[in-house]
């Protein structure tokens, strides 16, 4: 059994960027998490702890280059995606629909002791650049999740119209006056 993520409208937000290419902007979120690379790893490649925190599911591991399918909940439609690249416990790149995504995973500093850094770059289509705010948000609560499982403190998954009750709109308004900034 899980506990119940709090709002976390009032929590520090997470450092990020958004940068212009030519292909479309790219937002990219950093966090610290309790852990080791190799530790955290099996939580952005396997679909059972997938479930546990993520946005998208698929339908198999991600452990290996080629296509997958990935569902947000048993009901919802499926999106194609695939692994574009991975370097096992470092990095995995992967596409859902038309979104692009890049987590890095090193670990930090020995002040930190057995955290990692992970860092998200969402390559978003350049008619979603005003969407990005809502992504950081949208992160930034599914992030929290991930760290509280990490931690040793399961609570539940936090997607769609759930992320209301978390604090979600309160994050999407911070994120869009920071990346106003």
């Amino acid at each position: 059994m899980t506990d119940t993520l709090t709002n976390l409208a009032t929590d520090d937000l997470l450092p990020l960027a958004l940068t212009d290419d030519p292909d479309g902007p790219t937002l990219a979120i950093r966090t610290l998490l309790p852990g080791t690379p190799a530790q955290i790893w099996p939580w952005l490649v396997e679909p059972d702890r997938l479930h546990l925190w993520s946005p998208s599911v698929p339908n198999r591991v991600l452990d290996s280059v080629g296509p997958a399918t990935a569902w947000e909940s048993p009901d919802s439609e499926t999106v194609d995606g695939e692994v574009i690249s991975l370097d096992p416990p470092r990095e995995l790149v992967q596409r859902w629909a038309s979104s692009l995504l890049r987590w890095t995973i090193a670990a930090a500093s020995e002040d930190n002791g057995d955290a990692s850094v992970l860092v998200l770059e969402h390559k978003l289509e350049p008619s979603n650049a005003d969407q990005a705010s809502m992504m950081a948000a949208g992160w930034h609560l599914c992030l929290a999740v991930l760290y509280s499982h990490l931690d040793g403190h399961p609570v539940d998954r936090v997607v769609g119209e759930d992320a209301l009750l978390h604090g979600w709109s309160e994050l999407n308004d911070r994120y869009a006056r920071l990346l106003e900034a």
